[in-house]
């Protein structure tokens, strides 16, 4: 019932999603259900959560068989796991908050991602080098 569409046998098959879960009829969806935002929004972000933790923790122990010790030794493998889940954490927020920015969510998702990789390339290069020249 959702997920028909006018255009189904001249699209590829799996591009239904922009017209299922375009944000007005996401609301709609949701309003029409009974479901408040913040149910909706609280799932979505332990989802997020849980899909960024389950590589995280494989990444952990995949540090023993390659023969990394630095982490292993003292308990440093715990900090490690700490300090990845609170990044991811952060970055998740980072990005729900952001998103609530645009009302197109192909919009947002390749803003999001362009600020994501002027931030994390340009400027700290920028700074690894100011640091770089300073010492």
């Amino acid at each position: 019932f959702f997920f028909s569409s006018r255009r189904r046998h001249t699209r590829l098959q799996g591009d239904w999603s922009s017209d299922v879960c375009s944000s007005d009829l996401l609301r709609h969806m949701l309003h029409f259900i009974g479901m408040k935002p913040t149910a909706y929004y609280l799932g979505s972000y332990m989802a997020d959560l849980i899909l960024y933790i389950v590589p995280t923790l494989i990444l952990v122990a995949l540090l023993e068989p390659l023969g990394v010790k630095y982490y292993l030794i003292n308990g440093a493998w715990a900090k490690l796991i700490a300090v990845l889940v609170s990044f991811g954490m952060c970055l998740i927020s980072l990005t729900y908050m952001l998103s609530f920015m645009y009302d197109n969510a192909n919009r947002a998702f390749r803003s999001i991602g362009v600020i994501y990789l002027l931030v994390g390339t340009v400027v700290a290069n920028f700074i690894a080098n100011i640091i770089v020249l300073t010492t």
